[in-house]
């Protein structure tokens, strides 16, 4: 199934509102870590978890949850946004590796010149 994504051309990938939504986030201050964070959480689907994995209180791993939520509009508690948060970070993640291995500068992918 990762193929089938993995074959989405990049630019249009990174050009879709909710990746390009995802990008602005990372691109913030601290952005970063909030959606790695989110990223994180999707997969392993406990705050608890996630903060083991990434060596964080659960406090924080919430607090960063809660931003990317409250700049996408998701609930992560509700099983549709997590897994339209889910699908929307692993796209993203295949854009931006395809984007790196073709020696494009992923964060000028998609952007209007």
């Amino acid at each position: 199934m990762l193929e089938l994504l993995a074959d989405l051309p990049s630019e249009r990938v990174l050009r879709h509102h909710d990746v390009a939504r995802i990008n602005a986030i990372a691109a913030k201050p601290a952005g970063a870590h909030d959606v790695d964070t989110t990223e994180a959480f999707c997969v392993l689907g406990s705050l608890r978890r996630t903060a083991a994995q990434l060596h964080l209180h659960h406090s924080t791993v919430a607090a960063r949850i809660a931003h990317v939520e409250a700049a996408m509009g998701w609930d992560l508690a509700d099983p549709i946004d997590r897994f339209t948060a889910t699908l929307v970070l692993v796209v993203r993640r295949i854009a931006l590796s395809s984007a790196e291995l073709t020696g494009a500068d992923p964060t000028n992918v998609g952007r209007s010149r």
